[in-house]
């Protein structure tokens, strides 16, 4: 019997880590309670989570969610960020608006300011908003690295995202179309497209496509031959 009562280390956030969850949220209220058989109920104006083993927790507040267990629909309606993930599980939320359920057979439909689609295995996430984020199954570990911007990595995937408002979505066979007012790349297998421009494009992948919608101007460069 190893419980573990959530330490709170601030006026908004804190972590609790038990057995072997280590979910990290970073949120102006969000918060953790993890235990081996817990049930916490979280009460916030913002954000939380609860996982477990086999949890089912109900939370109720300004921004409440549900957070199922096995074949998990969550349906996320707040402006912050908060997670439900089960099984082996380690979502990494950083950003005011953004958050990710997934398990096993998940298909959270998120709706929020900074709403996305996050699928599993054949992922197609479609990202629509300034703030930006991702969400993958299966050996992922996406690392997200500002308050708009992030990276996903999978498989052998590095996508460098540059830009406040950029971010990737790659997996496996993934086509991720980047809607966005500043720039970003999306890499995927071999493709490394560089998109120079204020305005919205798409970045297919193998046999790229990308079409650059606005009247500002822009240069698309796909092989430079170093020179003097």
């Amino acid at each position: 019997m190893i419980r573990c009562p959530p330490d709170l280390y601030s006026i908004s956030c804190f972590q609790a880590h038990n057995k072997k969850v280590h979910p990290d949220l970073y949120s102006i209220s969000c918060f953790q309670a993890h235990n081996k058989k817990v049930h916490p109920d979280l009460y916030s104006i913002s954000c939380f989570q609860a996982h477990n083993k086999k949890v089912h927790p109900d939370l109720y507040s300004i921004s409440c969610f549900q957070a199922h267990n096995k074949k998990v629909h969550p349906d996320l309606y707040s402006i912050s960020c908060f997670q439900a993930h089960n099984k082996k599980v380690h979502p990494d939320l950083y950003s005011i608006s953004c958050f990710q359920a997934h398990n096993k057979k998940v298909h959270p439909d998120l709706y929020s300011i900074s709403c996305f689609q996050a699928h599993n295995k054949k992922v197609h996430p479609d990202l629509y908003s300034i703030s930006c984020f991702q969400a993958h199954n299966k050996k992922v570990h996406p690392d997200l690295y500002s308050i708009s911007c992030f990276q996903a990595h999978n498989k052998k995937v590095h996508p460098d995202l540059y830009s406040i408002s950029c971010f990737q979505a790659h997996n496996k066979k993934v086509h991720p179309d980047l809607y966005s007012i500043s720039c970003f790349q999306a890499h995927n297998k071999k493709v490394h497209p560089d998109l120079y421009s204020i305005s919205c494009f798409q970045a297919h992948d193998k046999k790229v496509h990308w079409t650059l919608i606005r009247f500002l101007v822009f240069r698309l460069m796909i092989k430079r031959s170093t020179g003097p």
